[in-house]
């Protein structure tokens, strides 16, 4: 019990929060298991042109064009393979979570 703590009521009232939306979460790993080859080519293309300054400008443009086309084939999947309602979902859980861990960092300033 933490009644006698400043902010604790807040700090379980963004539990809650999380707890509601964990629909979102569920569909979010859905989502990101059936992504997962587009996301590991995403970072590999992401490596090479980390690696890529001794390559010729040619050889770069076309791995930086290669990854633009693959993560824009990753939104497209968010933005346009998900039902509307199952998006709504997992922004409102990246939201939750977003707000609550801004909110339990104000509280420790």
């Amino acid at each position: 019990d933490f009644h006698n703590i400043l902010g604790a009521s807040e700090f379980a009232s963004d539990f809650t929060r999380i707890i509601r939306n964990t629909a979102g979460f569920e569909q979010l790993i859905l989502f990101l298991k059936q992504t997962s080859d587009l996301k590991q080519e995403a970072a590999s293309l992401g490596r090479q042109l980390h690696k890529a300054a001794d390559l010729p400008q040619e050889e770069r443009e076309r791995l930086q064009s290669r990854r633009a086309a693959t993560l824009a084939s990753l939104r497209s999947a968010f933005h346009g393979d998900l039902r509307p309602e199952t998006r709504a979902e997992v922004m409102r859980f990246l939201t939750a979570i977003n707000e609550e861990v801004i909110k339990a960092k104000a509280m420790f300033l």
